[in-house]
């Protein structure tokens, strides 16, 4: 459980970070256009305090022992979810998600896991 939440700690105060250091970059991986100013401090504002405050929430949840499989079953949740709508705009929009394809593979392993290590 320490290492699955130290892990995802790791990516998401990464990809935070990403997203607010390289907007464009970070938004043309997944697909957006980013417009003017506006569009880019938006994108930084919710892309970035987003994954960066996933990251914290892990790390929190990874330094506190009591709280390990809260924390599992909270990104079980989190993961699920994501995987649930992630398939259901494949469905409805296309498969055409270019580098996307990875992130999804890493939420399906990490949704997966994140069950294994709950029936533990």
């Amino acid at each position: 459980m320490q290492i699955f939440l130290i892990i995802n700690a790791i990516a998401y105060l990464a990809l935070g970070l990403w997203c607010a250091l390289a907007p464009q970059k970070a938004a043309e991986a997944v697909g957006f256009t980013l417009k003017g100013q506006q569009g880019i401090a938006e994108f930084v504002a919710v892309y970035g305090g987003l994954e960066f405050s996933i990251g914290l929430i892990c790390l929190f949840l990874f330094l506190n022992p009591d709280f390990h499989r809260i924390g599992i079953a909270g990104l079980a949740i989190f993961y699920g979810s994501i995987v649930c709508f992630r398939s259901y705009a494949l469905i409805k929009f296309g498969q055409d998600i270019s580098q996307g394809w990875y992130f999804f593979g890493f939420e399906i392993i990490s949704f997966i896991l994140s069950l294994l290590l709950l029936r533990k």
